[in-house]
């Protein structure tokens, strides 16, 4: 038996003494076949050989196996808009002329009643004046023609006067009573045209919008055809709209009431709180695309929304807590609807591979709402069931080898343990490598 040399470590050039006894673990060529390899070579050997063996044995399960857990599924939908008054008011004046005094500014809050604007009161004034001479001489001139009224009755009475002359002064109190109604109806007239150089806020808000300063002349939109000079614009900013396009494939789970979250870039850590207030009718179509304006109103007591502002909105349209769930990607086939029996809901199902004793068998289950990554299952699975998830890609000719598979299940004969579930089939029918991954 010839004796196994020692191999010396080099470093820095020099060689370096051996100070452990244990030889190395590579003897030198021409050793002796009677020398058995050391306990450390012997565990690496082993080692290496059970994580070959663990990785060929994956390598051949061509699918992941994924038990059935319990959790949250929260169901949203998100759309984007823009922050826009709840209440929008344009202010204008009914007066014309120069602005004389502008008592706000854009991004002051007023209360209901405040002063805005005043016009120059000059004209109006004079109106004014004349309509008060007008209709003292109109109600001085009705004074007398009543007097003479009275007396031509009497007349009338003990035939001092014809017929026909009291009727000609019976005339001219109508007459002069007519001219006092309309001297009287300039005179509010002339009044009302006066208080309206004064423009006061028709409500409590804030001014979001100054159109006009202080100096310029201003037209009256009863007066001209241009619709009259915008002075000021006003909004209720405690409670806003959030203006969104939904998606006509999300349209039947939006409803008035519904509750919504929205999310501004001014405050990313803070959502509001708000409900759909309506869903308009008429859709906006933008090529192949169509879409509904829904109106989400938020409270804004704070003021901290403000009109224009881009928002994220999110609508809860469903939330099931500590359900049973699996994968989506675990169901073969698209989800079908089943018919609804005598006083009972619609329900959905779908068909998943469940691990069996003898390789995956396709089940049929019922399904709940789903957060597109998750799927609630109502029945026809257990806590202690897994579920076959496929990935992405996979074998073209394993793929037809399941779609051939699941298309045969319409023939499979009934569960008794959940209505509308196949019965359990052995792993002889399915496709070979499912068969051989789940027996390695």
């Amino acid at each position: 038996m010839l004796p196994v040399r020692m191999v010396p470590i080099i470093q820095s050039g020099r060689p370096v003494k051996q100070r452990s006894r244990t030889p190395s673990l590579l003897p030198v060529a021409g050793a002796g076949s009677g020398h058995r390899r050391p306990r450390a070579a012997l565990a690496l050997f082993t080692v290496g050989t059970l994580a070959a063996g663990c990785h060929s044995a994956q390598a051949k399960r061509p699918y992941a196996l994924v038990p059935v857990q319990r959790r949250n599924i929260v169901v949203t939908a998100l759309a984007s808009g823009v922050v826009q008054p709840d209440t929008l008011v344009e202010i204008k004046s009914k007066a014309s002329g120069e602005i004389i005094r502008m008592m706000v500014d854009a991004g002051q809050q007023v209360d209901r009643g405040s002063l805005l604007v005043e016009i120059d009161p000059r004209t109006p004034r004079n109106t004014l004046k004349q309509a008060q001479a007008d209709l003292d001489v109109a109600r001085a001139r009705q004074a007398t023609i009543e007097a003479e009224e009275r007396r031509a009755r009497q007349l009338l009475q003990s035939q001092g006067m014809s017929r026909q002359e009291y009727d000609s002064v019976a005339l001219a109190l109508a007459n002069a009573k007519d001219a006092t109604i309309t001297a009287e109806l300039s005179f509010d007239n002339a009044t009302i045209g006066l208080d309206n150089t004064k423009v006061r806020a028709p409500m409590s808000g804030t001014i979001v919008l100054k159109g006009a300063e202080r100096g310029q002349v201003i037209a009256s939109p009863t007066e001209g055809v241009g619709g009259g000079t915008l002075l000021l614009t006003m909004a209720d900013l405690t409670l806003v709209e959030v203006r969104v396009k939904v998606d006509e494939t999300d349209l039947r789970q939006i409803h008035p009431g519904l509750a919504a979250t929205v999310v501004v870039a001014a405050y990313p850590n803070r959502p509001f709180q708000g409900s759909v207030l309506k869903v308009e009718p008429q859709a906006d179509t933008a090529g192949t695309v169509t879409a509904f304006p829904v109106l989400v109103r938020v409270a804004n007591p704070a003021n901290l929304l403000k009109p224009g502002m881009s928002a994220d909105v999110e609508f809860h349209i469903a939330r099931q807590d500590s359900v049973w769930a699996i994968p989506s990607a675990a169901f073969q086939a698209a989800l079908t609807v089943e018919p609804p029996r005598a006083g009972e809901a619609v329900t959905t199902t779908g068909v998943v591979f469940v691990k069996g004793t003898d390789g995956p068998t396709p089940v049929r289950v019922r399904t709940g709402v789903t957060d597109l990554d998750y799927t609630e299952i109502t029945g026809g699975l257990s806590g202690g069931d897994s579920v076959v998830v496929l990935p992405a890609q996979i074998d073209d000719r394993l793929r037809r080898q399941l779609r051939a598979r699941l298309d045969r299940l319409t023939e499979v004969p009934r569960s008794p343990a959940l209505p509308g579930a196949p019965s359990v089939h052995g792993a002889k029918d399915l496709p070979p490598n499912l068969r051989e991954g789940e027996k390695s």
